[in-house]
C-alpha cells in the first residue's frame, strides 16, 4: 500500500533521407524477415539495422569534416555521402538478406528506427497489440510503482533539479482513459506549486503491467532505470514501438492536468 500522503498530496540526406523519410511517413511495402521477439514483446529489428543507423551518422559527421556543412560544397558532398551510403545499404541488404530496395519500406512498417531506440534504452519493447487490452488492475499497480519510484527520488535528496525536496514534498497522479488507451500523469507538489505532469502509457506484457513513457519529460526523468519502484511493487518500464501519435497529447494532458 501507498503512504496516504503521496497518493493524495501527491528533425537533405540522400540514401539515409529515404531511408528515414519512409521511417517517419510509412512506406506501404512488406517483406519478410527474421527477428528475434521476446515474449509478450512486439517485435524487434535485427542488430545489424541498429549497427547500420550509427554507421548513417558516421557517414554525415566524416562528410561535414571533409567538405564543412556550410552548403559551399553540397554538390562534392552530395555525390560522396551517396556513394558511401550506397554502399552501406548493399552491405545491410545482403546481411538481412533482403532486395535493397525493400529496406526502407520494411524498416518503416516495422518501426526499426524506433525499435533499436527500444534495445539501446534496455526497456521491454511495446507495441500496439500491448496497449489494447490492459486489465483495470494495472492501471492502479502502474500509478503506485510511479509514485513509489518518485517519492524514493525525492527522499534521496536533490540529485537534479526536478526531485528537489526542498521544493517539493509529495507526489500526485491522475490516470484516464483516451481513445482505447490507459494512461497515467504524475506531479510532485508542494503547497502552492506542483509540477507539469510526467505521463505514461499503461502497457500489459503477457500479463504483467510494464509502464511506458508517453513524453520526453517522463522518459528523460527515469533515463538509465528499467523499472520503477523494486520488489514486489515493481513495474518494468516499456518503449512504444509503433505509429505515433497514439491520440491527441492535448487531450491526454487536459485530463491528467
Amino acid at each position: 500500500m501507498i503512504a496516504n500522503r503521496y497518493r493524495q498530496i501527491a528533425w537533405p540526406r540522400p540514401a539515409e533521407l529515404a531511408l528515414r523519410l519512409a521511417l517517419s511517413l510509412g512506406v506501404a511495402t512488406t517483406t519478410g524477415s527474421s527477428i528475434a521477439k521476446a515474449a509478450g514483446q512486439t517485435a524487434l529489428p535485427p542488430d545489424a539495422y541498429c549497427k547500420a543507423l550509427k554507421k548513417y551518422d558516421a557517414i554525415q559527421s566524416q562528410a561535414d569534416e571533409k567538405f564543412g556543412s556550410d552548403g559551399s560544397q553540397w554538390a562534392k558532398r552530395n555525390e560522396w555521402v551517396t556513394a558511401h551510403e550506397d554502399k552501406l545499404n548493399k552491405q545491410l541488404a545482403t546481411q538481412l538478406k533482403m532486395p535493397s530496395q525493400d529496406l526502407a519500406a520494411t524498416a518503416s512498417e516495422q518501426h526499426w528506427q524506433l525499435g533499436c531506440e527500444a534495445k539501446a534504452s534496455g526497456w521491454l519493447a511495446i507495441g500496439q497489440e500491448n496497449l489494447t487490452r490492459v486489465p483495470n488492475d494495472h492501471v492502479s499497480r502502474v500509478k503506485d510503482a510511479i509514485v513509489l519510484e518518485y517519492v524514493k527520488r525525492l527522499d534521496r535528496g536533490p540529485k537534479d533539479q526536478f526531485f528537489d525536496p526542498e521544493r517539493y514534498s509529495a507526489v500526485h497522479c491522475e490516470d484516464a482513459a483516451v481513445g482505447g488507451y490507459h494512461f497515467v500523469g504524475c506531479k510532485l507538489r508542494a503547497i502552492g506549486a506542483e509540477t507539469d505532469p510526467d505521463i505514461y502509457v499503461v502497457a500489459d506484457v503477457d500479463g504483467t503491467a510494464s509502464a511506458v513513457p508517453y513524453d520526453s519529460e517522463a522518459k528523460g526523468r527515469i533515463k538509465g532505470a528499467t523499472k520503477l519502484a523494486s520488489g514486489d511493487q515493481a513495474v518494468p518500464l516499456g518503449f512504444y514501438v509503433g505509429p505515433l501519435p497514439l491520440v491527441d497529447y492535448s487531450d491526454v494532458r487536459s485530463q491528467l492536468d
